[in-house]
């Protein structure tokens, strides 16, 4: 049976999952021929400061009204749930978002009457629920539920830099550089290609037949074939 996808992308205040947190997410989900779906982005406030401005331009300002974490978390596990994840640094997002997760265990809700009132009126209509805001809830992510499209470079791209906009400008597909490491244009960058990669794979066009990643471990071709959906 054939997968969907979700295309996730995130920007954080720096690269620790245990100490910084995410500020920007986006998700393009994708039906099983690559089709566009539903694209959705979202500021999260973080409860720190944020840092690394220098890299996203995301000012504290920008952030200081958006929803937490807490109350986006229902939707992001309803875009993800039933697909297979796509990024372009899998251990990145993996990492952030199962922090971000175990955060949220560790922190009692329960639902005060005032913060239900408060989803609701910011459009989180499923946070409402207490039922639904258990933390346990959300499954942490595994690896396998990825797709990493930096480790497929090795595989459909010529040599060079693994980074997004130089592997999408390496294969034609002519990215704005000027709008890298934004949430949103990030997610569609990865979606175009993923679908590159696709197109590759059909044609028969590898640049190898396999390559290792800086853990050591071998990355085969098509690895979209043997993800496995989010539950």
């Amino acid at each position: 049976m054939a997968n969907s996808y979700a295309v996730i992308d995130l920007e954080t205040t720096g690269l620790s999952p245990t100490v910084d947190e995410i500020i920007e997410i986006a998700v393009i989900t994708l039906d099983k021929n690559l089709r566009p779906e539903n694209t959705w982005v979202s500021f999260v406030q973080p409860q720190g400061p944020i840092k690394a401005t220098e890299i996203h331009g995301i000012t504290a300002s920008e952030v200081a009204n958006a929803p937490s974490f807490t109350q986006l978390a229902p939707k992001i596990y309803q875009l993800l749930s039933g697909r297979v994840l796509v990024s372009h640094n899998a251990d990145f997002e993996l990492g952030f978002l199962n922090s971000a997760t175990a955060r949220l265990s560790t922190s009692c809700l329960p639902l005060t009457q005032k913060t239900t009132i408060e989803a609701l009126k910011s459009g989180h209509a499923s946070f409402a629920s207490n039922k639904l805001a258990e933390t346990s809830n959300f499954p942490q992510l595994q690896r396998e539920n990825f797709v990493c499209t930096m480790e497929q470079s090795h595989i459909y791209a010529a040599p060079g830099s693994h980074s997004l906009y130089a592997v999408a400008d390496r294969l034609g597909l002519s990215p704005d550089f000027s709008l890298a490491h934004r949430a949103l244009h990030d997610a569609q960058t990865t979606a175009g290609l993923f679908r590159k990669y696709w197109e590759l794979e059909n044609a028969g066009q590898r640049v190898t037949e396999q390559s290792v990643n800086r853990a050591g471990i071998i990355i085969t071709p098509a690895s979209w074939k043997f993800a496995h959906p989010v539950l």
